[in-house]
């Protein structure tokens, strides 16, 4: 079996008994290459004056370490259309996005296209056509479904509303391999009188088959989330696979014991921001910080915090809670992975799951954000490999 996963925003691939080995990107390298080029052609506005409150950061800026001048990240993978050993994945700089291709066995990165403020998630190739259906995020906070050709630039949204449409995977039509079908998950949003975010509803699990422009909500469920849904087709009957969890209005509903510990911890919260404040006055005009002891780097707190379908997630917190013996698992064991038969009946597969994909011919591949299993029906889960924070898995052939 070959795998490909996400952790920290790179790609790894595992193929057999192998170890896992990073994609190196070429246009990422370049990326950071130039930008670094730049901090270097430009170093000289941040010295020769000093480092006191008239120096020359003050008036061009303070010099960047060039690790810190551009943070790229590989947002989406998925099987490239119809092309064995071929993987298709979303990269994106900040200012720039594009898709990729990466010849598994050449080692070889294909560049599609790049384009200013192009940001994909969820990637989805059809399996007998060249469409890609992806999920895009609006400047306004939502997200749509859309779809493209691979080589193309064009974006043709075919979902909208004031809602999180993510997660789009096409649906197996043996009839007619070639139509598109797709299911998804979905989240609606509300907003105060100043059309700011105020809250999210519970993810529910739609189908679109866009031949026939027929929509439907496949499930939902005012206590439940459900996410990441994948149909896979046996003996002629269809099988939806989803994680299903506890769906959390993430704070926005009012809790009296939440208010009364606000209260309590208000006083140390206080004194905690004006530390930070003077601690960032000192550096500003010192360059030193007010304490030395125990700081984390900057590095290590952008990846301490990962936002998985709607939810902010502390992994350092998650991996201390995980008990003695068992597997350290970023999401707690309520993140159940479901199939459900045609007749309405699910059953849960593993626990604690992050992400998953089909193998095909059988079984599933998922992880817990820690390590990766396998695990076919009936039978029980093999790990096939750890990575620190793996965000996403897939199989290929």
């Amino acid at each position: 079996m070959q795998i490909a996963y996400l952790a920290e925003g790179k790609l790894y691939v595992k193929r057999g008994a192998m170890a896992a080995q990073m994609v190196e990107s070429s246009f990422a390298q370049g990326v950071v290459d130039r930008a670094t080029t730049a901090v270097e052609r430009n170093g000289w506005r941040g010295k020769g004056m000093g480092e006191g409150p008239f120096s020359a950061g003050l008036l061009w800026g303070k010099a960047v370490r060039p690790a810190e001048t551009r943070i790229v990240r590989i947002t989406a993978l998925t099987r490239a259309p119809a092309e064995n050993g071929h993987l298709l994945y979303a990269l994106d700089t900040g200012a720039v996005g594009g898709l990729f291709t990466y010849d598994v066995q050449a080692s070889a990165e294909n560049r599609l296209f790049h384009r200013q403020e192009f940001k994909a998630n969820d990637l989805a190739c059809h399996p007998h056509k060249q469409v890609l259906a992806l999920s895009t995020v609006m400047e306004d906070g939502t997200a749509s479904i859309a779809v493209m050709q691979p080589g193309s630039r064009k974006l043709t949204p075919v979902t909208e509303g004031d809602s999180l449409d993510q997660a789009p995977a096409w649906v197996p039509t043996p009839e007619d391999p070639m139509r598109e079908v797709l299911v998804y998950h979905s989240a609606g949003l509300s907003r105060n009188q100043r059309g700011f975010i105020t809250g999210q509803g519970p993810y529910a699990i739609h189908r679109l088959d866009m031949d026939k422009g027929k929509f439907e909500t496949v499930m939902e469920d005012a206590a439940w989330d459900y996410l990441v849904p994948r149909v896979r087709v046996e003996g002629g009957k269809e099988r939806l696979y989803f994680i299903r969890r506890p769906y959390n209005a993430a704070g926005h509903n009012f809790s009296f014991g939440r208010f009364l510990l606000d209260i309590v911890l208000f006083p140390f919260r206080l004194v905690r921001a004006i530390f930070a404040f003077l601690n960032v006055f000192s550096m500003f005009f010192s360059g030193k910080p007010l304490t030395t002891v125990g700081g984390p780097k900057g590095q290590e707190i952008d990846t301490r915090i990962m936002h998985l379908h709607g939810q902010w997630i502390d992994t350092q917190k998650a991996l201390r809670s995980a008990a003695k013996g068992q597997p350290r698992a970023l999401v707690p064991a309520t993140w159940e992975l479901m199939v459900m038969e045609e007749g309405g009946k699910a059953t849960s597969l593993a626990s604690s799951v992050l992400s998953f994909d089909l193998v095909p011919g059988g079984g599933v591949v998922y992880t817990n954000g820690s390590e990766i299993f396998t695990v076919a029906a009936g039978e029980k889960a093999e790990k096939v490999c750890s990575h620190r924070m793996i965000s996403q898995v897939m199989t290929f052939g």
